[in-house]
């Protein structure tokens, strides 16, 4: 899924939720559960460059990228305006298993070296294992797009 969709779901289950502790273990959890879903993107390897490589040769990705900044900056809008910075907080939690890929990318394997490790394995080889992307997940993901953030536009 896009990080967009990652935002907005851990954004919602920060406004669900009010016990910190579950809400963050549920909003990490579900970067998981929805990455198993079949979104948008190109089947590649499971490395950042690898992903980032073979999507750039795609017009579509181009424009989902585009599409997801200015849901991000208008989430983002939403979300300051009515102080709500847990559930912000929460939704950023729902991005770390990506964000991790760009961090071991530019810590270890542009360097040739390998990350080990429980917390390696989970963010980036269970990661790897469990993506579904395909070029016409763009349409899963618009609709995910769409109800998460009428969802939010409700629960705000």
């Amino acid at each position: 899924m896009t990080i967009t969709n990652h935002l907005l779901a851990g954004t919602l289950i920060g406004l669900a939720v009010s016990q910190p502790e579950l809400a963050i273990v549920l909003a990490y959890s579900s970067h998981f559960a929805m990455d198993a879903i079949p979104h948008f993107g190109y089947p590649g390897g499971n490395s950042f460059a690898t992903a980032i490589k073979e999507n750039s040769k795609h017009k579509l990705s181009y424009v989902v990228a585009i599409l997801t900044v200015i849901t991000f900056v208008a989430l983002l809008g939403f979300i300051i305006d009515k102080h709500r910075y847990f559930a912000l907080i929460v939704g950023l939690v729902a991005v770390i298993p990506d964000a991790f890929l760009v961090f071991n990318y530019w810590f270890y394997e542009r360097k040739g070296k390998e990350m080990k490790g429980p917390i390696a394995y989970l963010n980036l080889e269970f990661h790897g294992k469990i993506q579904f992307e395909r070029p016409w997940g763009v349409i899963t993901e618009s609709v995910a797009t769409v109800l998460l953030f009428l969802l939010l536009l409700r629960n705000i």
